[in-house]
């Protein structure tokens, strides 16, 4: 059913391909989007750069994972779990204590 959402609208009166009927429905919806975020950038050329900017650093961050995920070898749970709870669970009580510590410290020199 979920498939059906995505088909063009004319696939269902046409004899188109299948994979033709999704190109052109994929061609036409990027017309429309990127129209109507023409039009806004005409308006709004702050808010599109900033949605631009957002957008490649996702897209960076996304290559940089999948990169990742692909390269590095796998860890198994037991190796991950022993991880956490011998270096992760300590250094994070460690940075709380850290912390709190610093914030005593500068309320004292303001004090």
């Amino acid at each position: 059913m979920t498939v059906l959402l995505a088909l063009p609208f004319w696939m269902l009166w046409t004899k188109l391909r299948f994979w033709q009927a999704l190109v052109i429905g994929f061609l036409c919806f990027n017309a429309l989007v990127g129209g109507a975020v023409l039009i806004w950038a005409a308006f709004s050329f702050d808010a599109v750069m900033g949605l631009l900017w957002f957008l490649g650093k996702t897209y960076v961050f996304v290559v940089i994972f999948v990169w990742m995920r692909g390269t590095l070898p796998r860890v198994r749970i037991d190796q991950l779990m022993g991880f956490a709870w011998k270096w992760l669970l300590p250094a994070s009580l460690a940075n709380l204590f850290v912390t709190a510590l610093a914030i005593l410290i500068v309320a004292q020199v303001r004090g």
